[in-house]
């Protein structure tokens, strides 16, 4: 009796810090909204009623240009007299992201293999001629040619992003599924002692300690909801801010992967 009453002391000790964090991303949310705090309220819809929408397959790579440091790259160019178009051209096209079922860093390697100097060549001004030097470059030439290479670095960054918040999505989901099976399998051995105790069999210690497990398991559940979220949010970011859903939002994996189009 006396574990339990400390195993009671010790979550209830735990509820004053877990109400400040609630408190403080509440009010963190409100700000994001341009509302005042105490006018702010938000839903007590529980985690797992909060659908997670999944990226439509073959999505077009253009939607990394609403991406902040693409349009910033962008402007750059613009200022250095670049068309952006060509840019764009150059470099967007040619990465095709599909739903294909697994992740892989193709597009990646792919791109960082492409033959940049003469990428660039047809962007900028030379720079180099057979390995020779052709004089020196005027500063309007360097701007150009550097923000080319800015513009191809900001890319394969999004891509990065893209890659490393498809695979948090996905492993992300696998880890709720695992932790799903974990809460369901201690439901049923915490049923099971209960109706094992009322028939004599076990003593109260068993259903107690089978029912701790049940609610340690769900309390990791809903960690693992969370942190699925939070994975949906960082990819709906990595896409610069939205992207095409699938209809059953909530039931496919987050397998979408990025490749090079042939």
């Amino acid at each position: 009796v006396q574990q339990q009453r400390n195993a009671l002391a010790t979550f209830q000790a735990a509820v004053p810090a877990l109400q400040q964090q609630l408190d403080t991303n509440i009010h963190a949310l409100a700000v994001l909204a341009g509302t005042a705090p105490e006018q702010f309220t938000v839903s007590d819809a529980a985690l797992a009623d909060i659908p997670i929408p999944q990226p439509r397959p073959n999505l077009p790579a253009s939607l990394l240009e609403t991406r902040p440091d693409i349009r910033s790259k962008e402007a750059q160019l613009r200022s250095a007299n670049q068309s952006v178009g060509a840019a764009r051209a150059a470099f967007l096209p040619n990465i095709v992201l599909t739903a294909d079922g697994g992740l892989s860093s193709k597009s990646l390697s792919h791109f960082l293999s492409s033959p940049f100097a003469s990428l660039a060549t047809s962007l900028a001004a030379p720079i180099f001629d057979g390995g020779a030097l052709r004089g020196q470059l005027h500063a309007s030439q360097a701007a150009e040619a550097k923000g080319v290479a800015d513009y191809r670095q900001a890319v394969i960054t999004a891509l990065q992003d893209v890659e490393d918040s498809l695979t948090a999505a996905q492993q992300q989901q696998l880890a709720e599924v695992a932790d799903q099976n974990a809460a369901d399998a201690a439901r049923k051995a915490a049923t099971l002692a209960q109706a094992q105790y009322k028939l004599g069999t076990v003593d109260f210690l068993t259903v107690l300690d089978t029912q701790r497990t049940l609610y340690q398991s769900e309390d990791t559940l809903v960690q693992a909801r969370l942190a699925r979220l939070q994975a949906s949010v960082s990819l709906f970011r990595a896409f610069g801010g939205g992207f095409g859903v699938t209809d059953d939002s909530d039931s496919s994996t987050a397998s979408t992967s990025t490749s090079s189009r042939s």
